[in-house]
């Protein structure tokens, strides 16, 4: 990671009643984190708010188990812009998949 090393923990309670937190990032930005657990207990997905950087946008990840392989991870975030940010703004949306493989 390039803002450092970041431990992460999956809390959370199902989507009627997220878990809503708040942390210091990588790059000791004190951040609001809301967070649930989806699909029968199968999907975690966490909103991450208030990062000073990028102006207001909110990063959006869900973590899951591969449904053809569990011993891989899939992660999924993307990146939306804050609606109050004009449409000139350096920070557009972005979305990136990540794939980790457990190994023995």
């Amino acid at each position: 990671n390039p803002a450092g090393n970041w431990n992460r923990t999956l809390v959370a309670s199902d989507s009627s009643n997220p878990l809503n937190t708040t942390i210091v990032d990588p790059d000791k930005d004190t951040v609001n984190v809301e967070a649930w657990w989806e699909d029968d207990g199968t999907k975690h997905k966490s909103l991450l708010r208030g990062k000073p950087r990028v102006k207001g946008g909110v990063f959006e990840t869900v973590r899951y188990l591969d449904g053809e392989d569990e011993d891989v991870l899939v992660c999924e975030s993307k990146f939306l812009p804050s609606e109050f940010e004009s449409s000139s703004s350096s920070f557009k949306h972005g979305s990136v998949l990540w794939k980790f493989r457990r190994v023995a």
